[in-house]
């Protein structure tokens, strides 16, 4: 007979209930390239802050990273459920309204 641990069935309820949909992580990898090169991780620091969908601490440590932006990208996809709709939000604070556009055009 399997043992099966408290700490795994709190990981297996957590993957399920409080991940990324599929379809927003599919949108999002594929506007990564555009937000990528049109983006950079200091426009988007505070306006991710003010949405909840990073806490300053956790910026800096992407921050320090060679590749910011991408690293927060990736963070994202593991933010849960209404994630990529914050993200949006925060790029609403950045002038930069046609990536907005192209998110939600890839979304539908």
């Amino acid at each position: 007979m399997q043992k099966i641990y408290i700490s795994q069935i709190i990981a297996i309820i957590f993957h399920t209930c409080y991940r990324m949909d599929p379809n927003d992580k599919s949108t999002l990898r594929q506007c990564r390239m555009p937000l990528l090169n049109d983006l950079t991780f200091c426009e988007m620091r505070d306006g991710l802050i003010q949405v909840g969908l990073f806490t300053p601490k956790e910026l800096d440590k992407f921050e320090r990273s060679k590749t910011p932006l991408s690293r927060m990208l990736d963070a994202i996809e593991k933010k849960g459920p209404d994630a990529l709709q914050s993200f949006k939000k925060a790029l609403e604070f950045v002038d930069k309204p046609h990536l907005l556009e192209m998110i939600n055009k890839v979304g539908k």
